[in-house]
């Protein structure tokens, strides 16, 4: 069900979707989906819980693997450009977006579980290799912001807006760049 509404509000929109195309779509119930979800609001932020909760478990996962902070930047940045450019990751983005307003909960839920969880796990990674001297730090957390915006201000602002980048992106060295700017910034002393 997840899968058809994240397809049906793209190709539709949140306001114009209907449950009853998510269940067609799916397969599934409109008892099922109201017992699952309780309507289409909750259904958005089972949607915006699962896309976070992927994105938090790799960057945790690439914090807990024991790589240099390098490769382990690489990999995260990696993963989340390729869910920035994804189609259904900017919709999914937009419908927040525009969802906000109307239910504060669901921006605050998004925020809480996605760039604010990023940016505990990135500060609590960045914070261990401070300690370990790999990298020369004053505010861990916030060094982590910084990497994020780096990575993706620019380039979610364009999607945001509409303005396509497929043919100005090239992904691995706008990665490389963005951790290469990282590492020079933060390298010990």
């Amino acid at each position: 069900m997840l899968d058809a509404a994240g397809s049906i509000f793209s190709e539709k929109g949140y306001e114009a979707a209907t449950l009853s195309e998510v269940v067609a779509r799916s397969g599934g119930s409109l008892s099922t989906l109201y017992e699952l979800f309780g309507n289409k609001a909750g259904l958005l932020a089972a949607m915006v819980s699962e896309r976070c909760e992927r994105i938090s478990s790799v960057i945790e996962g690439a914090t807990l693997s024991g790589k240099e902070p390098a490769a382990a930047l690489r990999e995260i940045a990696r993963y989340l450009l390729d869910q920035l450019i994804d189609t259904d990751g900017i919709a999914l983005l937009r419908i927040v977006i525009a969802e906000a307003g109307r239910q504060p909960e669901l921006g605050q839920r998004f925020y809480e579980a996605g760039p604010a969880s990023g940016r505990r796990t990135m500060g609590r990674y960045l914070a261990s290799q401070v300690k370990r001297g790999a990298l020369d730090i004053d505010d861990p957390e916030a060094a982590g912001v910084y990497f994020f915006h780096m990575l993706l201000g620019d380039l979610q602002m364009r999607l945001l807006c509409g303005v396509p980048v497929a043919r100005d992106l090239d992904p691995d060295a706008h990665v490389a760049r963005t951790v290469d700017a990282f590492m020079r910034l933060y390298a010990p002393r």
